[in-house]
């Protein structure tokens, strides 16, 4: 019998997880420029084929049936993999090697080191307030910025820090202070995802909100068009709480620095998993925040594809769903007046 080669993906006994794409049924085969993704109406996980001369989806779920491929079989549990994983890229391909969140639950991309700076600052912030007043919970900073951490830095007393870190050492049965400080450093680095995160979805909002405020008089004169802006901004409203209520989550779990450091791989899957889901939001949502980044409200080209785009990505996602199948029986009336908006 041939040993399995290193590069084998199925080749570790103890996890049937594989490291790359692989598929032995014949369908997967057939088409050789195939590839998987998500469809762009409805987002499932499709393989996309070329049959004659048009594109074709074919829904992996279909595929399953169609082929009764079991979800604990080799293939069944490929095809799961790749469901995760185009969570997180576009498009995947035989062979290709599955992203780290889906392996092992690191990132497949990082943070500025402002990110990381801003997160440790934090951390060292609650650990030096823990160490002189008893009260751990650090509040975040305010979006954008890196508060320096009291007892650090060209004015402060560095012996502050170094004695809080001594007595986390000592509260978390840790030999030397220095174990104490890669801790930190150690959740720091995971909690500097959320802060880029945090930057990027909720700085990004507010910014949408506030051009959707400076252009709406603009737009008094057309009742149609004001109404869908107005509409838009309630949906953003919407996003922007949901959004923060997912930061305060994060916050209010690592609030207590010894706590956290004393339960860190518990903390790090927590962290991580809130990451993944803020990144999947980010990653729909980056495309419209960055379209109305570029708007100027005092002359703002491009406003009708913009509102007509924030609308179409925002109502699905946050309208109320009566009001959603009653705003859809609307457009669909055959006696709808010739005035209803049609961009």
């Amino acid at each position: 019998m041939t040993a399995a080669s290193p590069a084998d993906p199925w080749d570790d006994d103890t996890d049937r997880r594989p490291t790359a794409v692989t598929l032995a049924h014949g369908i997967f085969r057939r088409f050789p420029d195939a590839h998987f993704q998500r469809a762009a109406g409805d987002g499932m996980p499709v393989l996309m084929v070329q049959l004659s001369d048009a594109p074709a989806s074919l829904p992996l779920r279909g595929i399953q049936r169609e082929f009764a491929i079991a979800d604990d079989s080799p293939d069944g549990i490929v095809l799961g993999m790749i469901c995760e994983a185009l969570d997180f890229v576009g498009v995947l391909r035989i062979g290709d090697r599955f992203p780290p969140e889906v392996l092992s639950g690191d990132a497949s991309w990082q943070p500025d080191q402002r990110h990381f700076e801003l997160a440790s600052a934090r951390l060292k912030n609650a650990l030096v307030a823990w160490h002189t007043t008893g009260a751990e919970a650090a509040s975040p900073p305010p979006q954008g910025t890196a508060a320096r951490p009291a007892g650090v830095g060209p004015h402060g007393n560095d012996a502050v820090l170094t004695d809080a870190f001594r007595a986390a050492a000592a509260a978390l049965n840790l030999a030397r202070p220095e174990e104490a400080v890669a801790l930190v450093e150690e959740l720091a680095r995971e909690l500097a995802h959320i802060e880029f995160l945090r930057e990027h979805l909720i700085v990004g909002m507010i910014r949408m909100q506030n051009v959707l405020q400076a252009v709406l008089p603009q737009l008094r004169a057309d009742r149609n068009r004001s109404e869908t802006v107005a509409q838009v901004g309630r949906l953003l409203a919407v996003a922007l709480e949901r959004t923060r209520v997912r930061f305060d989550e994060i916050d209010a779990q690592t609030a207590g620095v010894i706590a956290s450091l004393g339960s860190l791989p518990a903390q790090r899957a927590f962290i991580r998993s809130t990451r993944d889901f803020l990144h999947r939001s980010w990653h729909a949502f980056e495309p419209i925040l960055s379209r109305w980044m570029a708007i100027d409200p005092a002359a703002p080209a491009g406003l009708r594809g913009a509102i007509d785009e924030a609308y179409a990505f925002l109502a699905p996602r946050y309208m109320a769903v009566q009001e959603w199948l009653e705003t859809g029986r609307r457009i669909r009336a055959p006696d709808r007046h010739k005035n209803h908006m049609e961009w």
